[in-house]
């Protein structure tokens, strides 16, 4: 999956490739159909947002336990596409919390933000394109509550990556019971990429 001859407007050549190696995670624990060279490169794009410093709930994010990274090939239709889909494990601790002992609110946001970027970018770094991009909209329904000590379960899927939009949606889930806690869907944007009506040059 080497995307070294592509243009400058793929993962090759953007500033990710100048990341640091990732320190939080362990890509030989991670269950994974790709290069371990873009596994890799995931996993240090996963850093770079809950790095040291003046970031946001970063102590959150450096706890995420990775457990499945996948791209697959699917058809829709009569047509052909990709989708990636990536597992997420990690347990509630008191700084995730509300006051009523189970997690909050926000946090559960704070899941939905990272953990349905991750698929993004793992499928535009399996087709050549940066799939970072920016919030645009975060839809989620809170169906149930997860008390501290709860192991929860992520699982987040690609919707779409067309032109600047791009989409995917996650389930929350109870490890132990299965109980779905949250679900919700991710609209990001890549101001920077073509419009979905400009031809590509890849």
């Amino acid at each position: 999956m080497s995307n070294t001859s592509k243009s400058s407007e793929t993962m090759s050549a953007s500033w990710t490739r100048a990341l640091p190696k990732a320190r939080y995670y362990d890509s030989r624990k991670i269950k994974s159909n790709i290069s371990l060279d873009d596994l890799q490169l995931n996993l240090n794009i996963l850093q770079h947002f809950v790095n040291e410093g003046h970031v946001f709930a970063n102590f959150v994010g450096q706890r995420f336990d990775i457990t499945d990274m996948n791209v697959y090939d699917r058809e829709v239709g009569e047509a052909k596409t990709k989708e990636a889909v990536v597992v997420v494990e990690i347990t509630v601790d008191k700084d995730m919390s509300n006051p009523y002992g189970t997690l909050h609110g926000a946090c559960a946001a704070y899941l939905v933000d990272l953990c349905t970027s991750m698929p993004l970018i793992a499928l535009g770094i399996a087709i050549g394109i940066d799939g970072s991009g920016m919030s645009q909209a975060m839809d989620i329904v809170y169906h149930s509550a997860a008390p501290v000590g709860a192991r929860l379960r992520v699982v987040a899927t690609t919707l779409t990556i067309a032109g600047r939009i791009m989409a995917a949606r996650c389930e929350i889930r109870n490890k132990k019971s299965g109980a779905l806690l949250v679900s919700a869907t991710h609209t990001k944007v890549n101001p920077y990429a073509k419009k979905a009506s400009e031809k590509s040059k890849l």
